[in-house]
């Protein structure tokens, strides 16, 4: 998959606690709104990611990633930038 067809809509900030979540910082609006999407990509990687909401701490969103479930593979995801598809975004009128 191109960069060039990706949005840049988040970062991983950093890990909480033991269980493999990990912080988010949303660049939408409304950092909740980075949920109204489905599909999440890492950069040059096309396989899908699958991100659920779990709490938010200040202006961290606390997630879970799917099959990460150790605080050591939540931390290889600390730095790494979160997009989605341009073609997913709203069309404007």
């Amino acid at each position: 998959m191109s960069n060039i067809n990706l949005i840049e809509i988040g970062c991983f900030i950093g890990v909480h606690g033991i269980k493999g979540q990990v912080k988010l910082k949303s660049f939408t609006e409304t950092p909740e709104n980075i949920f109204n999407y489905n599909e999440f990509f890492l950069e040059n990687n096309d396989k899908v990611l699958i991100i659920k909401f779990i709490s938010k701490i200040k202006q961290s969103l606390i997630c879970k990633i799917k099959d990460v479930d150790t605080r050591d593979e939540a931390e290889n995801y600390r730095g790494l930038k979160l997009f989605i598809k341009q073609d997913s975004l709203p069309k404007l009128e």
